[in-house]
């Protein structure tokens, strides 16, 4: 016979008491746990991106020559040093080029009239007359080129006419002259002064070099896009109009010094000694 002993209330109940306050110490020890391996994960992540950070920016750090030269104002300041020196070699290229073709057509064009006068001298030896048909070739030589020349000028851009240098004091003075200083007078300045030139007429290129010149650096600014910043004010097409007098001056007397000094002389209106 089994003999089954009496269950006690009270110990059952401490039992089941002391179990929930374990548990409850359990999860509270594991809370704290899992909030201390989150704080760790958290601060290493942290450092792991700190980490990244600074490698990117070592990454992304310049040279010393580079933050000199990479600000907007420095390289501002050099591409306008650069252009005004560019515009300038290159207009004194350009002036050279039709200095020279000008001279050879005009040396080219006398010695043509001076080759006649002496294929009539070889025909007409030695018959009367003869000096009189060379004094008149003479005459017709000169007095075609003279006609073709104002002609061409007339009719192409009359602004052509005259020597240049007073309507370079107007336009450096500030006032506008309309087609002076474009593409149509360039040309009619050129022909019309090697044609009057090569008739043996006693006048000067001076004076129309330095109209040619201006009419060059004029055209440069608006052909080229990287010489708009010369031109970007007033002032700016004031120096380089006054370089092209000087250019002109250079060209014709193979002086640049003088070219300098006439050009400060006939500008001075406004010249920008630097």
């Amino acid at each position: 016979m089994t003999v089954i002993a009496p269950i006690d209330d009270g110990k059952i109940q401490s039992t089941s008491k002391n179990q929930k306050g374990e548990n409850f110490t359990k999860s509270i020890q594991s809370y704290f746990d899992k909030s201390r391996r989150g704080r760790t994960i958290s601060k290493a992540n942290i450092l792991e991106e700190n980490n990244d950070e600074t490698l990117v920016d070592f990454k992304k750090r310049k040279p010393w020559y580079r933050k000199m030269f990479g600000s907007k104002r420095v390289r501002n300041i050099a591409k306008q040093l650069i252009e005004d020196w560019l515009f300038l070699a290159l207009l004194g290229i350009i002036m050279a080029l039709l200095s020279f073709g000008m001279d050879w057509t005009i040396e080219f064009l006398q010695a043509e009239h001076a080759d006649l006068m002496r294929i009539i001298d070889e025909k007409m030896a030695g018959e009367g007359g003869k000096n009189f048909v060379q004094y008149l070739l003479w005459v017709f030589y000169a007095i075609l080129l003279v006609t073709c020349s104002a002609l061409f000028s007339f009719y192409v851009a009359p602004q052509a006419i005259g020597s240049g240098i007073p309507e370079m004091k107007t336009i450096l003075r500030g006032v506008i002259l309309k087609e002076y200083l474009t593409f149509r007078t360039l040309i009619s300045k050129i022909v019309g002064l090697t044609l009057s030139l090569g008739s043996g007429l006693p006048i000067g290129k001076e004076g129309p070099f330095v109209h040619v010149a201006s009419i060059v650096a004029n055209l440069l600014s608006h052909l080229v896009n990287s010489f708009h910043g010369p031109y970007a004010n007033e002032s700016r097409s004031s120096e380089m109009l006054a370089a092209g007098c000087a250019v002109g001056v250079a060209c014709t007397f193979s002086a640049p010094v003088g070219g300098v000094l006439f050009s400060i002389e006939v500008t001075s209106v406004y010249f920008a000694v630097r």
